[in-house]
């Protein structure tokens, strides 16, 4: 299985998830089943991820140093089995320019949260869902994000894992 995370630039949210669940599945000894992924809907190729992000993970011992942000691409979305953004807005947009896709998108914390239909889910309670962006922000609020990024992909790997 191929999962990819998706942020707006690739170097706060979707890389800290991506370092964040590569650490889930090797405690798990799933790397070789599940492969992890992160890209930026309007990233600059190459930026490093920013320092109060490498700071966060850092304290739990993970390296963002060379993480460098990717656009998103459509190659990128079509060869992924599960994508999943950081918030509603994100979800829509992808679903908008990959209609043929919209099945396999969703938002992390929706994902993680629910076990069956999340089709029923309405557009007005998919904000709850939101991972804000910590872009510009203090340690702290890096912090938070991290916090619930990793309570999601506990649900998102727990899911995955059982079908």
């Amino acid at each position: 299985m191929r999962l990819l995370f998706v942020c707006t630039g690739n170097t706060c949210r979707s890389p800290m998830a991506e370092a964040l669940a590569s650490k889930v599945l090797t405690s798990l000894n799933l790397t070789e089943k599940i492969q992890i992924f992160s890209a930026g809907i309007a990233a600059f190729p190459c930026a490093p991820v920013s320092d109060e992000a490498h700071s966060v993970l850092s304290g739990q011992g993970l390296d963002l140093s060379g993480h460098k942000a990717r656009q998103l691409t459509e190659e990128m979305v079509n060869d992924a089995d599960l994508i999943l953004t950081m918030t509603a807005a994100q979800k829509q947009l992808l679903q908008d320019l990959f209609p043929d896709m919209a099945k396999k998108i969703f938002i992390v914390k929706e994902f993680a949260e629910h076990s069956q239909d999340i089709e029923d889910i309405n557009k007005q309670e998919q904000f709850s869902y939101d991972i804000a962006d910590p872009c510009g922000k203090s340690e702290a609020v890096y912090q938070q994000c991290a916090e619930e990024l990793s309570q999601a992909i506990e649900g998102v790997i727990k899911r995955v894992v059982s079908g």
